[in-house]
């Protein structure tokens, strides 16, 4: 890893938990001058036109209301507004002198007004971080979208000035908590991994066949109506509108049903293609009763070689409550080479959360729209074809797990890691208690007054009849919705200004580089005092740098700081560009953070931001660009020719 960045996250980390000395942002008194000579006429206390008096002015930016009002004052004189035309005019110097000042004065009043001082505002953990605090701590993902949103100063959620937190949001943190404990609760043992197949064609073109043949009697009866000159209600209509509306559905839905059900593929499979109504799924569903973890969804499919290759990706998703038909909330993809004749199996590992949709669907690649649907559909039409040509077929779908870790989790390992012998009395609910507090509390200790209190709820449920485990939730999820696990503690306002110790330090950077507390190797090398040395400072970043979970800096940096969020709220003319679907929108959006990730890994210049001769992308991507030789899911760099018009930020496809 480069030194650079080692040097960068200890400057950006530091020692102290306060500045020295404020910076102050003043108008020097040599302006007042000018102010007078060309403002005051028409801005003075008796004057005040537009509502603006400078003449009471501060000429020190030491406010908002202060800094907002000399910015609309340098708004003025530089668009002309001030003076006005028939006003005496300053000299062209005397104006770029005052306006330079006012700039540079303003640039240091707003980095002054959006600093704390140097005095660490506690702050709550963020969405992010809370997530990957559960998983380090209980094993268990969570999603945590009903949690209060993470409200930015600037572009960045770590400013705890904006992360604020009330008291009815206590509850929220509770039951989320309760969620991930029961699970993480379960004992491994009884975790019985499940794998359930489904074929294909027995339940999707099983639905396919009942529709056509709905639709097919309603042609049939609305035919033997037309000729019996007899009221539309002995054929099963209300009236003749309903019989040319059901009459109808059949040449819009049915013709198309009838050719799919002839296609010889549908014999041993599905085939994906596009109806009316949206995209044709096949989808599986967990159990109610399957626990949260990782799963492995599978299946066996193939592509028809002469469709277009960007057609050939596979999608998968959760079917969301109130989703229409089709609608995925897109997962992964996966781009698939085998054929009908020789098809592959190709597998998404998944993680299931105590609060996800347990219905998930597989399709072709394609935009998650109805109206973009209905837009393939229509063009099948005007070439006189009942549907778009096959791309891909489905012969069975697959779910196995939950797939167990290899070894107990830090929380398992507490709970039932303490053997046969473990007598499970209050003394050993107050030692898990006291453990599991000391792990999320990170600097501090849990006092005997708050264990007492855990204990009074653990020997409530107790007296209720609850086992030992079950007992344990309540007081556990009361850790983890209390302020020492919700918030970074660091030195207090109050406090003599004094240097990070050495857990501070782990922890602030632990978060600032993982989103996640210190692993057990940053908490040994902080309590024993070793970590301000600068080479072991060194040594962890960089260490820390080289772990997966340093991903979690450099995706959160980056889409904060390039604003990556608005690429959901575009809406593109799918007319337009067929190609750009919610899965290419992906993989641009995780080009952008490889390509970052890639100059940090290569120690390469920012300069590769604005050109380059490389881009860092997968398959779809390649397919995308009209770059060959790009095979697998996995983002990679990619050498560019000179004539391409790819390569940096304005060349992606974000």
């Amino acid at each position: 890893m480069p030194q650079q960045i080692a040097i960068l996250a200890s400057f950006c980390l530091g020692f102290s938990a306060f500045a020295s000395e404020r910076p102050t942002a003043v108008i020097p008194e040599n302006h007042f001058d000018f102010l007078n000579e060309y403002c005051l006429n028409c801005h003075d206390a008796i004057t005040e036109e537009g509502n603006v008096n400078l003449e009471d002015l501060s000429f020190n930016l030491s406010t908002l209301a202060t800094a907002e009002l000399w910015q609309k004052v340098l708004n003025a004189l530089n668009s002309g507004e001030m003076p006005p035309e028939d006003e005496t005019q300053p000299e062209a110097q005397s104006k770029t002198d005052f306006l330079d000042d006012l700039s540079h004065q303003l640039v240091t009043a707003r980095n002054i007004l959006n600093d704390s001082g140097g005095v660490i505002t506690m702050r709550r953990l963020n969405r992010r971080e809370y997530e990957n605090t559960i998983w380090e701590l209980l094993g268990v993902s969570i999603e945590a979208e009903e949690l209060p949103k993470d409200a930015s100063t600037g572009s960045f959620d770590t400013v705890g000035s904006a992360l604020f937190f009330s008291s009815d949001q206590f509850e929220q943190y509770l039951n989320i908590a309760k969620r991930a404990l029961n699970a993480a609760l379960t004992a491994p043992s009884s975790l019985k991994p499940t794998r359930v197949l489904k074929e294909s064609e027995i339940a999707t073109n099983k639905t396919i066949q009942n529709r056509y043949n709905k639709l097919l009697d309603a042609k049939i009866r609305g035919e033997q109506w037309k000729e019996s000159g007899k009221s539309p209600t002995e054929f099963g209509f209300i009236d003749a509108a309903r019989v040319k509306f059901e009459t109808g559905l059949y040449n819009r839905d049915g013709i198309g049903y009838s050719h799919y059900l002839s296609l010889p593929q549908t014999k041993t499979g599905t085939v994906f293609y596009v109806t009316w109504n949206g995209a044709i799924t096949d989808t599986i569903t967990l159990p109610k009763e399957a626990p949260p973890g990782k799963y492995i969804i599978r299946a066996r499919v193939g592509g028809f070689e002469e469709a277009p290759m960007r057609r050939r990706f596979l999608e998968i998703g959760t079917v969301e409550s109130g989703a229409r038909s089709g609608e995925l909330a897109i997962l992964d993809y996966r781009k698939v080479t085998g054929t009908y004749e020789e098809p592959q199996i190709v597998e998404f590992p998944i993680t299931i959360t105590p609060s996800s949709s347990r219905k998930i669907g597989v399709r072709e690649r394609q935009h998650n729209n109805r109206d973009a649907a209905r837009f393939v559909f229509r063009n099948a039409r005007q070439r006189d074809e009942p549907l778009e040509p096959p791309a891909l077929w489905i012969d069975w779908l697959e779910w196995e797990g939950p797939i167990q870790n290899e070894k107990l989790t830090q929380f398992q390992t507490l709970v039932f890691g303490r053997g046969p012998s473990a007598i499970e009395n209050d003394e050993d609910a107050k030692d898990i208690l006291r453990r599991f507090s000391e792990k999320a509390f990170r600097t501090q200790e849990p006092t005997d007054s708050f264990l007492d209190k855990l204990m009074s709820l653990y020997r409530d449920k107790r007296q209720a009849g609850a086992n030992f485990k079950t007992a344990l939730v309540d007081p556990l999820a009361v850790i983890l919705a209390s302020p020492a696990f919700l918030y970074l503690n660091e030195p207090k306002p109050g406090e003599e200004k004094r240097e990070l110790n050495d857990l501070e330090l782990a922890v602030r950077l632990s978060y600032f580089l993982w989103s996640a507390p210190p692993d057990d190797e940053l908490y040994q090398v902080a309590k024993a005092g070793k970590l301000k040395n600068s080479m072991a400072l060194e040594h962890q970043t960089n260490r820390m740098l080289s772990d997966s979970k340093a991903w979690h800096f450099v995706s959160g940096f980056t889409s904060q700081w390039l604003h990556m969020d608005r690429l959901n709220f575009f809406q593109f003319n799918y007319e337009l560009y067929p190609e750009f679907d919610d899965s290419a929108k992906d993989a641009a959006r995780n080009e952008i953070y490889h390509t970052i990730q890639t100059l940090f890994d290569e120690n390469l210049s920012i300069k590769h931001l604005l050109k380059s001769d490389f881009v860092v992308i997968n398959d779809l991507l390649a397919e995308y660009y009209d770059i060959q030789g790009v095979k697998g899911r996995h983002f990679r760099k990619v050498s560019l020719p000179d004539s391409s018009p790819r390569g940096g930020l304005l060349g992606t496809a974000a």
